[in-house]
């Protein structure tokens, strides 16, 4: 790549960024890292295809929602029994990816996640209700983007048509 070519990419990734911060603000999200770990996700792992787009959403959501289980159902059911099930959980998704089942689902995406979010200091120091809006509002940026993108892409390709 030239460095013309590497610059003008570079401020289009500065751009994005900020808009993406921009956005997180405006609509209230305090973790906005989640959505930022989403793209990295989409992009790493599944090479930013919108057909994979799901996958990553599912997957991302699922590692999530499982990573929050202790700090999300500690106060009701007691520690212990929040860590089993949690442990439980992550035994049975690694038994998914080793047969193969659910895969939309239980995938990198999900581990990466999971893995993220059940870091201590993590755990100790980040509201999984933000963490999840950080989510929401990385899959509704990042992935909305991707699908217009691809909208335009696509209709470019027809010459300009309307129907699909």
């Amino acid at each position: 790549m030239t460095h013309s070519k590497a610059a003008a990419l570079l401020l289009a990734i500065i751009l994005l960024v900020i808009a993406y911060l921009g956005f997180a603000y405006l609509i209230g999200v305090t973790e906005f890292w989640t959505g930022f770990l989403f793209l990295v996700s989409w992009a790493i792992i599944e090479q930013m295809q919108v057909s994979r787009l799901p996958a990553a959403i599912a997957g991302s959501t699922g590692g999530a929602l499982v990573a929050c289980i202790p700090a999300l159902f500690a106060p009701i059911l007691g520690e212990p029994i929040a860590l089993g099930i949690m442990l439980a959980l992550i035994v049975l998704a690694i038994y998914a990816i080793l047969v193969g089942w659910l895969p939309v689902v239980i995938n990198n995406n999900f581990m990466l996640f999971l893995n993220v979010l059940s870091i201590p200091y993590i755990v100790q120091l980040a509201d999984p209700v933000e963490m999840a809006k950080g989510l929401a509002a990385g899959v509704l940026f990042f992935g909305g983007l991707a699908l217009i993108s691809a909208w335009f892409g696509n209709r470019r390709q027809r010459g300009g048509a309307t129907q699909p």
